[in-house]
């Protein structure tokens, strides 16, 4: 696996710019599957075929993403070795029952636990997520766990709603009412809560699901929710040169048998402006600073922006969207409809 990385690395490398000249990456995120049980050898491999291939500078945002019971001293020390500067920690719950419920192998002490040792190293910038919306979970629970959050040395925090995946454990005792799912109402005011936690502990509400100290915002995420061109690399990676889309072959062996040989490994798509324009709307929608009429109009013209304006009306009456100077922006009641806000304002493909 780790050679048919190394040889995408390689075989792509002019995909985000071009030329070798200007091959300088703003942000390397290991993500997905589970990084924290790369080794040594590993990223001896990755980071040997990154060097051939492109350049960085001492301030790029390198970020790992890894599971607590992966996180030990040696491994913080590798990590920082190849200059690992944030930790992406997945933590989802400090309630242990929570977690025999997600299937997740660590418990809550591992979790704090991981979280201190990274800081302890020095590490600063760590993120970690929770998830609400979980069975179970009563008001006590999830203030607990933002109490819990609260007094860790964390500087961002990524949340999300339960999201019950199809042909899991999970899936079949929802269906057999063995778990019962809480009710939109209550999924609601674990949000509330959470912003308002936010607020009070001086989180800034960048991104519908993303809170952060001053200075601490994922620079890898603003800069796809900036629409900025990314390159993934490795099985199912997506990638993006802001005029086509492409994904790689889901399945491991699939994918190294096709690397190795030289076979097709991707599939692309050619953006039309229609997907451009929906893309646009849809990312920017879910950030603080929501979408600039100015730059739409500057990007899409007058005809897309129009649609635009007259589809957000509504919702700036229902005070779920707010202008603020040229910016359409959610207000706290719209954040609970981004995705349908953000459909009505799409236009036909």
């Amino acid at each position: 696996m780790m050679d048919a990385i190394a040889k995408e690395i390689e075989h792509r490398k002019n995909y985000l710019f071009g030329t070798a000249d200007t091959n300088i990456l703003d942000t390397i995120y290991f993500g997905g599957g589970t990084p924290s049980l790369l080794n040594a050898s590993d990223f001896e491999i990755i980071f040997a075929a990154l060097s051939l291939n492109y350049k960085w500078n001492p301030d790029t945002e390198i970020t790992l993403e890894c599971n607590p019971d992966d996180v030990t001293e040696e491994k913080l020390m590798l990590w920082k070795k190849y200059g690992v500067n944030r930790l992406s920690i997945g933590v989802q719950s400090f309630i242990d029952n929570h977690l025999l419920t997600m299937n997740r192998s660590h418990n809550a002490a591992m979790a704090i636990h991981a979280v201190e040792l990274a800081n302890k190293c020095g590490i600063e910038n760590i993120s970690i997520d929770l998830i609400y919306g979980l069975p179970d979970l009563s008001p006590a629970d999830w203030q607990a766990n933002l109490k819990t959050a609260e007094q860790l040395p964390i500087n961002h925090i990524s949340c999300y709603a339960l999201t019950i995946e199809e042909r899991t454990a999970l899936s079949h005792f929802v269906k057999t009412k063995k778990i019962n799912i809480p009710t939109d109402e209550i999924v609601i005011t674990q949000f509330k809560e959470l912003v308002d936690w936010a607020m009070n502990n001086n989180f800034d509400h960048y991104e519908i699901s993303n809170f952060c100290r001053v200075g601490f915002h994922s620079r890898h995420n603003s800069n796809y929710w900036s629409g900025k061109n990314y390159i993934g690399i490795g099985p199912s990676a997506h990638s993006y040169n802001g005029h086509s889309r492409q994904w790689n072959i889901a399945n491991n062996n699939a994918y190294i048998d096709s690397v190795t040989n030289s076979k097709p490994y991707f599939e692309a798509e050619t953006l039309t402006q229609e997907n451009k324009y929906n893309e646009y709307v849809m990312i920017h929608l879910r950030t603080k600073a929501g979408v600039d009429i100015l730059q739409l109009q500057q990007q899409f013209g007058k005809e897309y922006t129009s649609h635009f304006e007259k589809k957000i009306a509504a919702y700036v009456t229902q005070n779920q969207v707010v202008v603020m100077q040229n910016n359409y922006a959610l207000t706290m009641e719209g954040k609970l409809f981004a995705d349908a806000i953000a459909g009505d304002c799409f236009v036909e493909v």
